[in-house]
């Protein structure tokens, strides 16, 4: 037996869809960064007949209403009881403006989640982390010689942000004997004849304008070392997670 047709859905209310649109641009200047988005030209493709004042206003509430559900990343039910408030209220919102809110919310909460994620990062970002093993065949000491080094390279997100690094390339060593940082430049960059002749050895970093990356050489005991902080760094935020 065939199961019965869904009855049709009614159309949007009146005034729905400037709305949508509205909250869509109040969204892409305060979380996306679309300076381009003005209030100009909202007014004038959505509400064109709406006087400048009243038009404002209006984008003033929605931003306000918008920016509180934001900060509190409301679920499902948080947002209906407190658009259910906002109807209730004196100069608040009407129920087809409450619906077109929670509509756009439902749709939007992930991507203005990450964004304000985003904003609030202060260091950059592991984007990226590749690992070989590999057995030294040239060392300064020779109790190093064929032994194992783990070469990390970690690819280093600029907080979002993309095109304002050229690039920047460090190159770590870290072991038992040793430490040392410079920039991964090219071997053809540098006077230094004892670098040079050093970061022959290397291998070649790619470029990216987007990210930084960092090259870590680390022996057994550094690779030790760095998994006990890892972790100790584990159990620390365990602990926090636990208590809050």
């Amino acid at each position: 037996m065939a199961a019965p047709e869904q009855p049709p859905q009614p159309p949007p209310p009146e005034g729905s869809k400037p709305l949508s649109a509205l909250l869509g641009g109040i969204a892409q200047v305060a979380y996306y960064g679309n300076a381009d988005i003005t209030e100009e030209l909202l007014r004038g493709q959505l509400y064109p007949e709406a006087a400048p004042e009243e038009f404002r206003a209006l984008r003033a509430k929605m931003g306000g209403l918008l920016q509180s559900i934001a900060s509190a990343d409301m679920d499902l039910n948080q947002l209906e009881a407190f658009l259910t408030a906002q109807t209730k209220k004196q100069g608040g919102i009407t129920s087809d403006q409450a619906a077109v809110i929670a509509k756009f919310w439902k749709n939007h909460r992930i991507k203005i989640r990450e964004s304000l994620i985003n904003q609030s990062r202060w260091d950059n970002v592991l984007k990226n982390m590749n690992w070989r093993v590999d057995l030294k065949s040239q060392s300064r000491h020779k109790d190093q010689i064929n032994t194992p080094v783990a070469i990390v390279e970690m690819e280093l997100g600029k907080n979002g942000q993309v095109g304002e690094t050229d690039g920047v390339h460090y190159y770590i060593q870290l072991s038992s004997h040793s430490s040392q940082c410079f920039p991964a430049v090219s071997p053809m960059k540098t006077s230094n004849e004892r670098q040079k002749k050093h970061l022959k050895n290397l291998f070649v970093l790619r470029t990216d304008l987007e990210s930084e990356f960092l090259c870590l050489e680390f022996d057994e005991a550094k690779v030790s070392q760095m998994l006990k902080k890892l972790s100790e760094i584990e159990e620390s935020m365990s602990l926090l997670t636990q208590t809050t």
